[in-house]
């Protein structure tokens, strides 16, 4: 009884370190924005006089995992602007990354806020993107996942935010630090 008790707990102690390693990096690639019928938060049309809305989105990975209602651990107006377009379907393709250099890895969230920019900013979406608790031992051995939709706030039957998202290991002297990539 003793040997099946201390197997079960070392199985278990294995797995929760393999998915909560203390050096994490998580990348999410936003794939596209939907906002199909050019609406604000409010359900408003962005623009009375063109078609499309101004769209802003701003974002960061919440690194932070105590941290879990909106906007998470940083104020929305610190966040950078991920992309800027006059068009309500955007082909984002961009790949953000958010490293996890202390406390155990839980999930990173990514934190999407869209604005129209038309005449002032005035909210679009709030976004919330969950990575999940797979992570690779290393970049080479990390794949993508297929592709997910994040949770819109607002209006999710308008509003459509598409990403992948991978997680793996980083060496200490390399957590905090931009990945390498090829330039291309």
């Amino acid at each position: 009884m003793a040997f099946r008790l201390s197997y079960w707990l070392f199985l278990i102690s294995s797995a929760a370190a393999a998915a909560t390693g203390p050096y994490v990096r998580v990348e999410f690639e936003l794939g596209s924005l939907s906002n199909a019928n050019g609406l604000l938060q409010s359900g408003s049309k962005c623009s009375i006089l063109g078609k499309s809305c101004s769209q802003k989105l701003t974002g960061y990975i919440d690194t932070n995992p105590s941290a879990r209602g909106w906007p998470g651990s940083k104020p929305v107006d610190s966040w950078p602007q991920i992309i800027s377009d006059k068009d309500n379907n955007i082909a984002i393709k961009k790949v953000i990354s958010g490293d996890f250099c202390s406390g155990a890895y839980k999930e990173g969230i990514l934190r999407i806020h869209v604005v129209d920019t038309g005449m002032k900013d005035r909210l679009i979406e709030d976004f919330e993107c969950r990575s999940g608790i797979t992570v690779a031992n290393s970049e080479s051995r990390a794949s993508w996942s297929p592709e997910q939709t994040c949770e819109a706030k607002y209006n999710g039957k308008n509003n459509r935010l598409t990403f992948r998202v991978r997680a793996y290991a980083v060496p200490l002297d390399s957590c905090g630090l931009p990945p390498s990539r090829p330039k291309g």
